[in-house]
């Protein structure tokens, strides 16, 4: 699996209980979050991740 999106798998599983939210600010499916925060989907498309990226920058502070 690709690092960046090993990293990207990490964040999801940390937000889990709250996935629902997640996947709706992502606008993915429940099902394909929890199938990709379980690392079942190894090659997700570019415009996937970067609104899964967008949707966890949102919820995490700003690294200092």
């Amino acid at each position: 699996m690709d690092e960046i999106i090993a990293s990207l798998v990490g964040r999801v599983q940390s937000h889990r209980g709250n996935w629902r939210e997640l996947a709706s600010d992502a606008k993915v499916s429940y099902s394909w979050l929890a199938k990709f925060g379980q690392g079942h989907i190894p090659n997700p498309t570019h415009n996937t991740v970067r609104r899964l990226q967008t949707a966890l920058d949102a919820r995490e502070p700003a690294a200092q």
